[in-house]
């Protein structure tokens, strides 16, 4: 085991040694990093303070050391008493890390001097990823130069070449493609290639970069999008458009399917529409993209135009759709098409000039009286709409089944008849007797 102090020096621990005190903590050696909570370290290494650091990271110190850093993210914990509050969580991270992701260059090549180790990763990425994650060109230099694998895949999949996604970042990205990342790799959950990303954030500078050395155009990920769909799909401000259309642009003249279609049958000018992009719909127009196709939803681009204007007023979205009509869109609501096609035409209401059915004329009140008087002199009755019941027959009519054959009785014809062919059937045994009664019958034969 090993024991940490302040300034994160270990010792070795003895059987029967007595009992340390904070901020002593006892570390499995399979660890191999030792915890450090000394603020005055914190202090020097998230400041720069490069004449602290080498007083604190000088002669047999230790120098990868594990320091617990607040992170972005909240979460809830429970304290001693059972009390739950929303804290940050405590991110692993090592000086190595901390001093790339601020670039502070003089620091970080004092602590590689010292033997600090390049490619480790406690948090889940290394200092490399951190590096290109800030835009830290000159830190990514240097670690590089001291051995750092610029393909390392981080714990959520990515390798550094997919955290260069501020437009800063571009010389690290073009740093990493010399020393031999892949272009065309895929991060693990979502499948976005380098040149997905740079499509997806609006960078121009990067997307050549890719396509310079071999960027595959139409390469797919998890959600079947293409880069010119995930560059349409992204909604961006008025501000941003101009990145936008300069990323699909670059693409489509780069020979990139304008017609390409992802899981949901989604293709770049549905998206365009959708985010009120004039000049980018234009564009795809004057490529070849189709006007009328729909979407597994069954909607056109003129529906997700007209759809997302309301959001998207300070796009002009009153020009796409101006681009779409001059291109031969349908001129009614799309998402109507499906439900009206294949079924019977409804029939025309009053609004549209149906004729009206004409209505009886109501009689006057002296033809109710003249019937009356027809009627009080024995003036003969139309016949009824149905018959009367035939007479019943002898012996079938109503009567009380105590009552004599014919007798009338208040119960309604035939009474009597039904009462004794009730005697007359052979009784029903319930199911549990059954077979009860056919044993003895067995018995008895």
């Amino acid at each position: 085991m090993c024991v940490k102090g302040l300034t994160g020096s270990p010792r070795l621990s003895r059987p029967g040694s007595p009992k340390w005190l904070p901020p002593f903590r006892i570390v499995p050696a399979e660890e191999a990093l030792l915890e450090c909570r000394d603020p005055v370290v914190h202090n020097a290494l998230y400041t720069g303070n490069l004449v602290e650091v080498q007083r604190h990271f000088s002669g047999r110190s230790a120098v990868n050391l594990l320091i617990h850093a607040q992170s972005q993210d909240l979460r809830w914990t429970s304290h001693k008493w059972g009390v739950w509050s929303l804290t940050y969580e405590q991110e692993p991270t090592t000086p190595l890390h901390i001093t790339a992701s601020r670039g502070y260059l003089e620091c970080l090549r004092h602590l590689l001097s010292r033997g600090a180790r390049v490619d480790l990763a406690p948090g889940g990425q290394t200092a490399l990823h951190a590096a290109c994650a800030a835009g830290a060109a000159d830190c990514a230099r240097l670690l590089l130069a001291f051995g750092a694998d610029p393909g390392a895949v981080s714990e959520g999949g990515c390798q550094p070449l997919h955290l260069c996604r501020s437009p800063g970042s571009s010389e690290c990205a073009r740093l990493l493609l010399r020393h031999g990342a892949p272009v065309n790799c895929a991060s693990e959950e979502e499948g976005d290639t380098p040149l997905h990303v740079a499509a997806r954030l609006g960078l121009p500078e990067h997307l050549r970069l890719f396509l310079s050395y071999g960027a595959d155009l139409e390469a797919r990920n998890a959600e079947g999008e293409t880069p010119l769909l995930a560059a349409c799909a992204l909604p961006h401000s008025a501000q941003a458009a101009a990145p936008y259309y300069e990323v699909c642009k670059e693409l489509v003249e780069a020979g990139a399917r304008v017609n390409a279609a992802d899981r949901d049958l989604q293709r770049p000018l549905h998206q365009a529409c959708k985010q009120g992009n004039p000049r980018v719909v234009a564009l795809l127009l004057a490529h070849g993209a189709r006007v009328n196709v729909m979407s597994y939803s069954g909607n056109t681009a003129l529906h997700n135009a007209l759809q997302g204007a309301p959001y998207r007023l300070e796009h002009r979205p009153e020009l796409a759709v101006r681009h779409l009509l001059n291109q031969g869109a349908v001129r009614v609501w799309p998402g109507a098409l499906l439900k009206v096609r294949g079924h019977p035409r409804p029939p025309p209401t009053r609004d549209q000039g149906a004729p009206r059915l004409p209505t009886p004329p109501k009689k006057p009140p002296g033809d109710e009286r003249e019937r009356e008087r027809e009627r009080a002199r024995g003036s003969p009755t139309p016949p009824p709409l149905f018959p009367p019941p035939p007479p019943p027959r002898r012996g079938e009519s109503g009567g009380d089944c105590k009552g004599a054959v014919g007798s009338p009785t208040p119960r309604g014809v035939g009474g009597v008849a039904r009462v004794r062919a009730r005697q007359s059937e052979p009784r029903r045994l319930p199911r549990w007797k059954r077979p009860i009664l056919a044993q003895r019958e067995g018995g008895q034969a």
